[in-house]
């Protein structure tokens, strides 16, 4: 197994623990980390696979709009201000 595929396998199953258990700060701070993940990732693609660029972009700011919309509802402001710079400075290619 890849770097990348390992990375996500291991982002996917906190995510999936975290909300399993109710446990949403922590739930929202490993969407914020995968939503990073995923645009340092989808900076780094080659133009030429447009494609699968977008779908990461995409997903990307899904994730950090979830995370956002949790810290925002927890009152978690530390946090919120960190998803919020990221949304308002996404990592271009």
């Amino acid at each position: 197994m890849g770097h990348e595929a390992e990375a996500n396998a291991s982002f996917i199953q906190a995510i999936q623990l975290f909300r399993q258990f109710g446990l949403l700060i922590d739930y929202a701070r490993a969407l914020q980390r995968y939503g990073y993940s995923l645009l340092l990732r989808n900076s780094a693609t080659s133009k030429s696979k447009q494609t699968v660029h977008n779908q990461l972009y995409q997903q990307a700011l899904s994730y950090l709009r979830e995370a956002r919309d949790i810290f925002e509802t927890s009152k978690a402001r530390l946090d919120l201000e960190w998803v919020e710079h990221l949304l308002a400075h996404p990592v271009h290619p």
